[in-house]
């Protein structure tokens, strides 16, 4: 067996892995930033913030929220750090978005995957968003607005 070939083998495989992710997330980056600077998103960012107000969140949540239940964790987790170290998140919304998330993630994908299955859409969509409704709408109750949230950026 030839090491050096394989090991060729293995980047050549890795470097056209990366470029493909490349390909895929810097565009996605890029319309992610421009979809916030739009004036429909600033419209919507509002309204989505008044519902959001009921879990003690500000508009600033709605952007990272939707972007990671549409795209996902990571896309969202990226965002989330940026808005924090801009000062626009305070740490308790960062805790309810997060708990938010970690309950609605993937539900594009999971849905999907459970309809294919043959699962009844509104059962899916409809017991998934009322039951994190209801789990952040107690959380944001129960939690003491005046306790501090550590968060550890590095």
């Amino acid at each position: 067996m030839d090491w050096v070939s394989v090991a060729g083998d293995v980047l050549k495989g890795a470097l056209h892995n990366v470029l493909i992710m490349g390909t895929i997330i810097f565009p996605l980056m890029i319309v992610l930033e421009v979809l916030q600077e739009l004036p429909f998103w600033q419209q919507f960012s509002k309204k989505l913030g008044h519902r959001l107000s009921w879990f003690g969140m500000s508009e600033s949540t709605a952007f990272p929220l939707l972007v990671g239940v549409i795209f996902g964790l990571t896309y969202s987790a990226g965002i989330i750090i940026e808005e924090v170290r801009k000062a626009k998140l305070h740490h308790r919304e960062v805790l309810l978005l997060n708990l938010f998330l970690g309950l609605t993630h993937s539900v594009i994908e999971d849905t999907i995957i459970f309809l294919a299955l043959g699962a009844n859409l509104a059962i899916i969509l409809g017991g998934r968003l009322a039951l994190t409704v209801a789990i952040v709408f107690l959380v944001a109750k129960c939690y003491n607005k005046q306790a501090p949230v550590r968060l550890y950026l590095y």
